[in-house]
């Protein structure tokens, strides 16, 4: 999963408008970087290894006065993390940048070896230029020429290429990967890029590029309405201009990509989740009147039974989701891996309706799924996503729209806790639709309270300072149990993916109950165990679950909002970590899923780890 950009500017060289881009984009990727531009009719390259600091002093020395450009930063699929396989990948006539990933590359390049083709790089990406060459040489127009090239491959992709006799022109092409195409007020800048966030300062408006469809931006041509709809850059499969509606970028997040006066993104988005809360909670429900503002179409199709579909942390608050809208709505509830899901022989019909959550709305596995579903059924496919002009957002048949704003930290802090929100509400809206009798203005007002309990949490400096104590303690683990029951065993795997995200420690979370069954064998006098402990209908049997531990010499770190428990285990080699407030049904597992993030955030800081990008990992995983 990759990032890229290509930029036409008619005004000034756009050197320093890549690199800046490609900061903004460096959360899809940071193994390699580079960027390619076209001068004196000859493609040159600049790339260079880890952070787009080493490219941008690159091309610093280099003077650079061409205006058109393309760059990428690259996370690993194909080949490793190496010069050569740093795109772009150029041949004397084509550079071409590429996300996404050739499924048939192996096949694909061993035809071409037959033919005495010989390759620079261990990627896949690099048959596109060299396919693109070898029907230019054929004599093929350029745009039929990258038609051609890409009918050879299968897989995703969205591709910038680069002539080195068109100064003027950009080409681009887009297929279960994003594509957007942006410009300012007068088109004196033309960009294609991964997300719109990497073209925010430059640019004032945007259109989606479809599956399928070609761009050729040209800095010479002249254009029609620039507030509504315009035909002279997108073509279909047939070459022909498309009409595509333009809409205005939404800047109230282009502020949001600094680190502020945090040491880290992760930080500065674990405590922008007050405000974040309150306003999904805003945005889906109308505190004044107590309505739900959800579609309606969503309510009255989400009858009996549900599947629900995420990767990772979207994953888990699906889990979560499904408990709520089986315990308030009266409903069964499915929940599924993406990547498992697409590929299980399941009966299809018995479900009302498919809820998929992603937080890009890009994530492969999801639109790869969605669009199997989409195909396979007339059943309506729904979606919690936090962007509103993502590919899931244009598949679904209905959107829950989270307010968490831009995230830069690839490890997930506000998006999981405004898609917690969303499912909170959703089950009571529901409820409600279904006429369930309930006390709805109890519920939503224990909702209401998450923005100033978060907040009251975060500046608890007590309850900090034993975290950055407990990180201490456990920074130098081999691995770190999570315990928790019910929607609290959701968020000890949340606490356990995110400890293993961003501290490379082994984290596996339990469900407390499962403990007898096998694990208690790994418990000694050197294991740490994390355990999630509300007063609840289920605080006995977890109470039962940490003597056990202590019986074995396990060493416990308790999270509880029980204000005798200290009483009972503290000092007798536990750690007691209270969230300050009692317990209640949403409010309380947003809360500990807050100190769980903090856990994982200051056991990082303790290790010294690359927090905000963690290796191997990128934040919206467009590849399968």
């Amino acid at each position: 999963m990759c990032g890229i950009i290509g930029i036409l500017s008619k005004k000034s060289a756009i050197s320093d408008m890549l690199t800046n881009s490609l900061e903004r984009l460096s959360y899809r990727g940071y193994d390699s970087a580079g960027i390619a531009f076209v001068e004196s009719g000859k493609i040159e390259c600049i790339k260079s290894i880890g952070d787009i600091s080493e490219l941008k002093k690159k091309a610093s020395n280099q003077k650079i006065d061409s205006r058109i450009g393309i760059a990428h930063t690259r996370w690993a699929t194909h080949g490793g993390v190496t010069l050569a396989n740093a795109h772009p990948h150029c041949t004397n006539l084509v550079a071409v940048v590429h996300n996404g990933v050739i499924e048939n590359y192996h096949s694909i390049k061993k035809e071409l070896e037959l033919e005495g083709e010989r390759f620079a790089t261990d990627t896949d990406s690099e048959l596109i230029p060299i396919l693109i060459t070898k029907y230019l040489e054929a004599g093929c127009e350029k745009h039929i020429a990258i038609r051609r090239a890409l009918n050879h491959l299968e897989g995703s992709m969205a591709i910038l290429v680069l002539f080195n006799d068109e100064p003027n022109k950009l080409f681009g092409y887009k297929k279960n990967t994003p594509l957007i195409l942006s410009f300012n007020e007068d088109r004196s800048i033309l960009s294609l890029s991964s997300d719109i966030y990497s073209i925010m300062d430059l640019n004032k408006y945007y259109i989606n590029i479809n599956d399928d469809e070609m761009v050729v931006l040209d800095l010479d041509k002249k254009f029609n309405n620039k507030h509504d709809y315009d035909a002279n850059y997108i073509y279909d499969n047939k070459y022909q201009l498309i009409n595509k509606k333009i809409y205005l970028i939404d800047k109230k997040n282009n502020d949001l990509t600094g680190k502020d006066k945090y040491a880290h993104f992760m930080l500065k988005e674990i405590h922008e989740q007050p405000v974040v809360a309150l306003e999904t909670i805003s945005y889906l429900y109308n505190q004044n009147t107590n309505e739900f503002l959800f579609d309606k179409n969503i309510l009255d199709k989400t009858k009996s039974f549900l599947k629900i579909v995420g990767c990772g942390s979207s994953y888990l608050v699906g889990t979560i989701g499904k408990l709520w809208i089986e315990e308030l709505a009266d409903m069964t509830v499915s929940v599924d891996i993406a990547s498992e899901f697409r590929y299980k022989s399941e009966p299809l019909k018995i479900y009302d309706a498919f809820l998929y959550i992603s937080q890009s709305g890009e994530t492969a596995d999801i639109i790869t799924s969605a669009n199997y579903i989409h195909n396979q059924t007339s059943k309506p496919i729904f979606a919690i996503t936090n962007n509103p002009i993502s590919s899931l957002a244009q598949i679904s048949g209905g959107n829950i729209f989270t307010k968490a704003g831009i995230e830069i930290s690839v490890a997930s802090t506000k998006t999981f806790i405004t898609q917690m929100i969303s499912f909170a509400l959703l089950s009571l809206a529901i409820a409600k639709n279904k006429k369930i009798d309930l006390d709805y203005q109890e519920f939503c007002q224990d909702i209401l309270t998450i923005p100033r309990k978060i907040s009251n949490l975060l500046n608890d400096e007590e309850l900090i300072e034993k975290i950055k104590f407990i990180a201490k303690s456990i920074y130098r683990s081999q691995s770190i149990f999570y315990i928790g029951r019910g929607v609290f065993y959701s968020i000890a795997m949340e606490g356990s993916l995110k400890l293993k995200e961003i501290t490379y420690i082994h984290a596996e979370a339990l469900a407390a109950g499962e403990l007898k069954h096998g694990p208690l064998a790994l418990i000694d006098e050197n294991t740490f165990i994390i355990a999630l402990c509300p007063k609840n209908s289920l605080f006995d049997k977890m109470i039962v679950n940490i003597e056990e531990i202590i019986a074995r010499k396990g060493k416990m770190i308790i999270i509880t909002d029980d204000n005798e428990i200290s009483e009972t285990f503290e000092g007798n080699n536990c750690i007691i970590l209270n969230v300050g407030s009692e317990y209640n049904l949403f409010s309380s597992p947003a809360l500990y899923t807050i100190v769980i993030q903090l856990i994982a955030y200051y056991t990082a800081l303790e290790k010294g780890t690359e927090i905000d990008k963690p290796r191997n990992l990128a934040k919206s995983v467009t590849v399968e």
